[in-house]
């Protein structure tokens, strides 16, 4: 019987034969001898054209002849004449190092669970992991992704539905960041071993996405962004309610266009009202602008440069998140003080005129004529 994570030299006769079997207008199967999700999918397909099979993509004693039938009659399958076998087709990717990374999951006693590897590899659900893995270049870059698989695996005790979320985040990084995956599945790792420590599994994968994305602030020399994280990732914990608030109005982020974002006032406001994420705005403020400090004093003078290096990229993330909209108020403010300033305003007739304003509605209102709300006795003001 040969079903997904079979391998060997029946799976590459097996795929051989399928695309001796084949319409003309479907692609060969690549004989590698790995019986992958495209082997798997090519097997339901032909089941499904030859029935009473089932099509459950295991290749069993019914399948296999029905498949022996077939090629003894030199007959195609339903559906097209029959394609020639042609080359097989090339592997990208990181699917290139395919024995390479079994022999991972062999090491580690996790062969049972390598067609599950392969079928998040395959994964159209998660695009971004998908072009992440299409950098591999490398062998042994493979094998840090396998053995990264083993570890999220075994953090999320076998929760496959928790591990999408730490694809997304990984899917941020580039190739040249997979240290971090050697440092989590390392045998002496504290991380790894933090992680599969805690007791409830979401926590450990918002600790590996809160990681990850520290990993990614660290590259880029951001030391408050790695302190609003590791902040929302506490307060988060300590509040629920709270964290289900930053947690909706992230997903709105996500879901929303670009438009709707940049223009829908009631949305910015909506965001505004994030407890954590504002919390997190101001540790990032703070952090960032207290760095900037200890640099200019490290190098004994006000250094105009250093601050504007420092803010630039603040404000930047302030503008993606729950501060939006002061953020947009505070320049908007800024340009409109900016154009009364150019247009030579006489600030002190302003004064003036609302001086003689307020001096005017006070003589109204102490009077008993002209009193709002009925009117107001003299001298009771």
């Amino acid at each position: 019987m040969l079903q997904i994570g079979s391998r060997g030299p029946q799976v590459t006769k097996l795929q051989g034969d399928l695309n001796r079997l084949l319409p003309g207008d479907t692609p060969a199967l690549a004989t590698d001898g790995v019986f992958g999700p495209k082997t798997r999918e090519r097997v339901i397909k032909f089941q499904s054209r030859n029935p009473p099979l089932r099509a459950d993509g295991i290749v069993g004693p019914q399948t296999q002849a029905r498949i022996q039938q077939l090629l003894a009659s030199a007959a195609p399958m339903p559906g097209g004449p029959a394609a020639p076998p042609g080359p097989p087709a090339p592997q990208t990717g990181v699917r290139r190092f395919t024995p390479e990374m079994q022999q991972v999951f062999e090491q580690k006693g996790m062969g049972a669970q390598f067609g599950a590897f392969l079928d998040d590899l395959e994964a159209k659900t998660i695009p971004p992991w998908k072009n992440f893995l299409g950098t591999i270049g490398r062998a042994e870059d493979a094998r840090l992704v396998a053995a990264f698989w083993i570890e999220l695996f075994q953090i999320t005790r076998g929760a496959r539905a928790q591990m999408p979320a730490a694809f997304m985040a990984v899917a941020k990084l580039d190739k040249n960041a997979l240290e971090l995956f050697a440092i989590l599945s390392a045998p002496t790792s504290k991380l790894g071993k933090l992680l599969k420590g805690m007791g409830e599994t979401a926590s450990a994968v918002g600790l590996l996405v809160t990681v990850v994305e520290c990993v990614q602030h660290a590259r880029r020399g951001d030391p408050g962004a790695i302190a609003a994280e590791f902040y929302k990732f506490g307060m988060g914990k300590a509040v629920p309610w709270a964290a289900m608030t930053e947690g909706v109005g992230s997903l709105l982020d996500g879901m929303l266009p670009e438009r709707m974002r940049q223009n829908n006032m009631l949305f910015k406001i909506v965001r505004a009202v994030d407890p954590i994420g504002m919390g997190a705005v101001g540790v990032d403020s703070v952090v960032s602008i207290v760095t900037g400090g200890l640099e200019m004093a490290a190098r004994g003078k006000i250094d105009v440069d250093i601050l504007v290096a420092r803010l630039t990229p603040l404000v930047a993330r302030m503008k993606q998140g729950p501060a939006r909209l002061f953020v947009e108020l505070g320049e908007n403010s800024g340009d409109a003080l900016y154009e009364l300033s150019q247009t030579g305003v006489d600030w002190q007739a302003i004064i003036r005129y609302s001086h003689m304003e307020l001096k005017e509605w006070i003589e109204n209102a102490t009077s008993q004529r002209g009193a709002p709300m009925g009117g107001i006795r003299r001298g009771t003001i």
